[in-house]
């Protein structure tokens, strides 16, 4: 600090001192986010990107809305598909290409969009466990993650002119006294001709853990004995009309109704 004060009175002394000039400068955009950012003088300035790149990274086919209840929605319409998703467990209740007439996703007529209730219909998300808890049958059946609170990280529209956007779940106390480890879980979601998710689990503590999960999606069909599911080939399953005997898929999966 002595030697910046004796540094500019010796400036000051001089036949033509420098003196600061104002100038304009447009703001953009990038330049708020970046005045947003957030600064450590612990070890020199740490900044945090993640306001900018909220910022640089937001597309221009999404809007918000809530419903009478305050639960939050993103709706998607860009040029090939339209789509929303809950906020309360990044729940994608409906989803249309536009190149089809009927819809994908069945969703219940008497499906309750309330706080801390589960959708029933679209494409619930089933974390940390699937089915009943393995150890505590008082927490809810399919884990937590399909009534917990997620937030908007990221948006872009792709070139294809599907529209992307990544969702990570709030840590509330709720999560915290259900499952005790760190984490960070995130998804992504690819709104186009078809539907894309990707749930990715990051494990922030010290120690491993154990989890189980699945989309548990509601198609509309119009005849179940009509339907194949094909690719499961050579997977390890469990049959639960069969006392839970495992065994390995061998060919693809069609359905039988036996009672009208």
């Amino acid at each position: 600090m002595m030697y910046c004060k004796k540094r500019r009175e010796a400036m000051n002394k001089k036949e033509n001192p420098w003196q600061p000039k104002p100038r304009k400068r447009k703001v953009t955009e990038a330049l708020k986010a970046y005045a947003m950012m957030t600064t450590s003088a612990s070890n020199g300035a740490v900044r945090d990107i993640s306001q900018l790149k909220k910022i640089m990274k937001i597309s221009q086919n999404i809007k918000t809305s809530k419903n009478k209840d305050g639960l939050e929605f993103i709706e998607i319409n860009n040029d090939i598909a339209d789509a929303r998703i809950a906020l309360q467990g990044a729940h994608v209740d409906w989803w249309k290409p536009k190149s089809i007439k009927d819809d994908v996703l069945w969703l219940s007529s008497n499906a309750r969009y309330e706080k801390g209730r589960s959708i029933r219909g679209g494409v619930p998300i089933c974390w940390p466990w699937f089915g009943e808890h393995p150890t505590d049958n008082s927490f809810c059946s399919h884990g937590f993650a399909r009534v917990i609170p997620w937030e908007l990280i990221e948006s872009s529209d792709l070139k294809n002119g599907a529209t992307k956007i990544v969702l990570k779940m709030i840590p509330t106390e709720t999560v915290k006294k259900q499952l005790t480890y760190n984490f960070e879980l995130i998804l992504s979601i690819v709104v186009g001709e078809t539907l894309s998710l990707n749930l990715k689990t990051t494990n922030l503590s010290d120690s491993p853990f154990t989890i189980s999960e699945g989309f548990h999606t509601y198609f509309y069909v119009s005849d179940i004995e009509n339907v194949k599911v094909s690719g499961l080939r050579k997977c390890l399953f469990t049959d639960k009309n069969n006392n839970f005997k495992k065994g390995i898929e061998s060919n693809s999966i069609i359905f039988k109704i036996t009672h009208r």
